[in-house]
């Protein structure tokens, strides 16, 4: 009896709308047929909130035209935070891609059919251009493919997380590359006491400027310096020194009293030539700007990226078809507008060139070296330079690894 009664009230559930499944879910009859309805409807609204945000991220990176040349300071506070943001979206791209696949997995089990094809098709289109440069990915090559009248130059950055890698790791790494010219970011006493002494048994011409914080600097080179040993853009650093005849840090390199950059930056001039006679220079800048961490920081480095722009314009523009590279850590990745101003000044990225695809080096130290990486660090080069490879190193300790390029260098001539 009771028994019966229980089917009975099942059934008029049914006819009259459906009953609820497991999971949350609705339950109905539509045609004779059952229809299971959406789940976890709290859930859905959290992955909706955080769709339409990120859809919204997207279309602002997509639509936003940024010269870096607006200053908070002139009144342009919420212009350079609409930047900071875009410039955010744009280094985390491939992340908030993956977000959206996420988000497209969970309305699919969640049977939230527009929530999946709306995060599906962002998903998509943020990450297809990782899939492009993955296909394309080779491990790095030292193997040189050289042309009659052309000579190798290999150029490695490494950015020493305030001296704090391993040093045995670290001098193996740049061996392994064999790296003619070697530039350091974040150059401090302890990175002095345990490289310098070693490095300077390889690479006689050697400058550094030592500091307690991150923006210390140094270049080690096998190939002599050309010309005196520059801070750019133009200010004098006390305590800085030189060897193998530089050491000149008595002026500006374009404009005296440079941009107002009180981090100390390195320019040198390498001969890299055969060592036949023939001298040819390649002016290289050992880079270092600053995070964007706070508005004071965002501004400060959009005015620097802003001002290597204008350096490597006038760089080029120079007499002679010079040779010039832009190396270091940037703190920014090369889909965003900092990058963009430097491709616009001629500059191009060795690691695209070399056709060497997806290539990262931040963040390699804690948990964070388990997800995907990004790359902060660059070596950029105008059309005088032919990169022929390109890759980063192996993890030494430090939150970047480092990164390399090798370049094929016309003596005596424009390359093609």
């Amino acid at each position: 009896m009771k028994q019966q009664a229980g089917q009975d009230v099942a059934a008029a559930g049914v006819e009259g709308g459906g009953v609820k499944g497991g999971g949350g879910r609705e339950e109905k009859k539509k045609n004779g047929r059952r229809v299971v309805g959406a789940r976890w409807p709290l859930l859905r609204g959290f992955a909706w909130v955080g769709c339409v945000l990120g859809g919204a991220l997207v279309g602002l990176a997509v639509v936003w035209r940024d010269d870096l040349s607006v200053k908070a300071s002139g009144g342009g506070e919420w212009f350079v935070m609409g930047s900071h943001a875009v410039f955010m979206t744009r280094v985390f791209w491939f992340h908030l891609g993956i977000a959206f696949a996420v988000a497209a997995g969970f309305a699919m089990v969640a049977r939230a059919r527009w929530l999946m094809v709306v995060a599906g098709v962002f998903a998509g289109m943020m990450l297809a251009p990782a899939a492009w440069e993955a296909r394309r990915f080779l491990p790095g090559a030292l193997a040189a493919r050289l042309e009659v009248g052309e000579v190798g130059l290999t150029v490695m950055s490494v950015n020493l997380m305030y001296g704090a890698t391993d040093v045995q790791k670290t001098l193996s790494e740049i061996a392994r590359v064999d790296a003619d010219v070697v530039v350091f970011q974040e150059w401090t006493p302890k990175a002095e006491e345990g490289l310098a002494a070693a490095l300077k048994v390889t690479y006689p011409h050697n400058v550094s400027v030592t500091r307690e914080d991150a923006f210390g600097q140094a270049v080690f080179s096998r190939r002599a310096f050309v010309e005196p040993v520059r801070q750019f853009p133009g200010r004098q650093v006390p305590g800085g020194r030189g060897s193998g005849g530089s050491g000149d840090w008595s002026g500006a390199m374009k404009k005296e009293g440079g941009f107002g950059w009180t981090e100390p930056q390195i320019r040198v001039v390498v001969d890299a030539g055969d060592g036949t006679g023939t001298v040819v220079p390649v002016v290289i800048y050992n880079v270092h700007v600053l995070p964007p961490v706070g508005l004071m920081y965002i501004e400060t480095q959009r005015s620097q990226v802003l001002a290597l722009a204008e350096i490597a314009r006038e760089e080029i523009g120079g007499a002679g078809a010079p040779r010039v590279l832009f190396v270091g850590d940037f703190n920014a990745t090369a889909n965003t507008a900092h990058l963009g101003a430097m491709h616009a000044a001629g500059m191009r990225d060795a690691v695209e060139a070399a056709g060497e695809g997806w290539v990262t080096t931040w963040p390699r130290t804690s948990w964070l070296k388990y997800l995907p990486g990004i790359r902060l660090d660059h070596v950029l080069a105008n059309d005088q330079l032919r990169s022929v490879s390109a890759g980063t190193g192996q993890d030494n300790g430090s939150d970047h690894r480092p990164v390399w390029a090798r370049f094929a260098v016309p003596v005596g001539g424009m390359s093609r």
